[in-house]
């Protein structure tokens, strides 16, 4: 049975067009099955068709990428999970 992946709030901001902390939801990486390499490039690809789509006059290069930890622990990419009582 697959898992389902939890979404994340990444930000990014560009010097070109003026945005600033644009949040953008990806799917979480699953840390034991994915590489962070291929994880980067699906959200590099979601913030690129995002920038594109509200500033699409904007040719600038680069942008500045937020990332948020779940915890210091936590490998990159992962949601934060929640303790459930009981």
């Amino acid at each position: 049975m697959a898992r389902l992946k939890h979404v994340i709030e990444v930000t990014y901001s560009c010097q070109g067009c003026g945005l600033r902390e644009r949040p953008v939801r990806v799917q979480e990486r699953f840390a034991e099955e994915e590489l962070v390499g291929g994880w980067m490039a699906y959200v590099t690809q979601t913030v690129t068709n995002d920038h594109f789509r509200v500033s699409p006059l904007c040719r600038e290069p680069a942008c500045e990428l937020t990332i948020p930890l779940a915890s210091r622990a936590a490998p990159v990419g992962q949601a934060q999970r929640r303790r459930h009582s009981g």
